[in-house]
């Protein structure tokens, strides 16, 4: 666009925010465009810039007096040279990525509104970092880069965290203690690395929502530890790729107790018992999600649909266990999505998950279950919600 048609654009927008993007493939503006964009500063709500050739031309051409007065979200990338981030009284948001060069420095003049910062592919940021209300932050992701005393040390500069999110192998390095969070969020990395972050004497009494994704080396012993250790008593928990106990004693974690959501994606169960008694070790529970299973043999689609029998049968109230409680259980939704390959199984699962879902027991549950099966190329899905069927075979997500 040039400068003619983009001046006439920002004109004939009246006053509505203005949103900022600059790919780092983009290259440099003209003169005329550079002071159109720059005469529009005050419409500023977001900005993204990835290219730092362009983000250096652009601030050498802000007037220093200047106040970001609309700025909510900012995300630079590929800075080449420090800067001073002009005053911005809205601004939440701020995401920093790829600031590879040494020596780098960012300050911040005035954001008496920040409190979501989210960083990647930095090697030192606490250095970088100039003024910065660590304080003020209540939600922090990073991934990637940050090892030892420089992770410790950036998130023990922030407490009143109620949202962590770590991705990759960074480590923590000393006993820490967020009395104000509320979700964690924990991921491998490319190649699944486990973060040590369980294993460290982390705790936080407030946690109320827990998410572990492809942490291949993280055991369910990690977790309840550090469960028993916060002495929380969390409401959702989330397992992408983590083995399943064998036993379900292992389950029987005071923490878990309270637990209402449960979502296992590409679980491997130690034995099917566990889908089984769910009602029973976790009595809480009103919402069980199960996605991603692999289904290759007819045997395992037949023990699932037991299984699922043996479920809704204790919402029935009928135990499964002697030890089980004789009242109903709390479970109000359950969503299956599983993929089978046909050249491997010579029996007709559709036949069989319609007559499971037409079941008698499914009617009388009475909870919202949803079965989303099929190949890769042909899904299906089954919705029963108040005991009424509805057949959707629109394409699944994740199948």
């Amino acid at each position: 666009m040039g400068p003619i048609r983009l001046e006439r654009f920002i004109l004939l927008s009246g006053q509505v925010p203005l949103h900022i993007w600059f790919p780092q493939v983009s290259g440099l503006l003209g003169d005329r465009c550079t002071e159109v964009v720059i005469n529009s500063v005050h419409r500023w709500e977001t900005i993204t810039i990835a290219n730092g050739a362009l983000l250096e031309t652009i601030s050498t051409r802000i007037p220093g007096d200047v106040t970001f007065s609309c700025l909510k979200y900012l995300s630079l990338s590929n800075i080449t040279h420090s800067m001073s981030l002009y005053p911005s009284p809205r601004m939440t948001h701020l995401n920093l990525a790829d600031i590879e060069t040494q020596g780098i420095t960012i300050s911040l003049q005035s954001a008496p509104s920040l409190t979501h910062l989210c960083v990647s592919g930095l090697e030192q940021i606490s250095d970088m970092l100039i003024d910065f209300p660590w304080i003020q932050i209540t939600h922090f992701e990073c991934s990637f880069g940050f090892f030892g005393e420089e992770l410790s040390g950036i998130i023990q500069s922030m407490p009143n965290l109620t949202l962590f999110k770590l991705r990759g192998s960074s480590m923590i390095s000393e006993c820490i203690s967020f009395p104000r969070l509320r979700m964690l969020m924990l991921v491998g990395g490319l190649r699944g690395y486990y973060t040590n972050v369980l294993d460290t004497k982390f705790t936080a009494p407030q946690l109320k929502v827990l998410h572990l994704n492809d942490n291949k080396y993280c055991h369910l012993s990690d977790i309840f530890q550090f469960l028993q250790r916060s002495d929380c008593q969390f409401e959702e928990l989330t397992m992408n790729n983590i083995y399943t106990p064998r036993s379900d004693e292992d389950w029987k974690v005071e923490q878990l107790q309270k637990v209402k959501k449960l979502h296992l994606k590409q679980p491997d169960f130690g034995t099917t018992s566990f889908i089984q008694n769910l009602c029973y070790v976790l009595p809480e529970l009103e919402t069980l999600v199960i996605s991603d299973l692999q289904l290759y043999d007819a045997s395992k689609e037949i023990t699932l649909v037991d299984d699922l029998t043996i479920l809704l049968r204790s919402r029935l109230g009928s135990p499964v266990l002697q030890s089980s409680s004789e009242r109903k259980c709390s479970l109000k939704s359950v969503t299956v999505e599983f993929e089978f390959d046909r050249r491997t199984l010579d029996m007709d699962i559709e036949n069989t998950m319609r007559d499971f879902i037409r079941s008698d027991l499914v009617r009388q549950a009475g909870i919202a279950l949803t079965i989303s099966y099929g190949t890769h190329d042909n899904p299906s899905k089954y919705i029963v919600l108040n005991g009424v069927e509805q057949h959707d075979t629109e394409t699944i997500s994740g199948i």
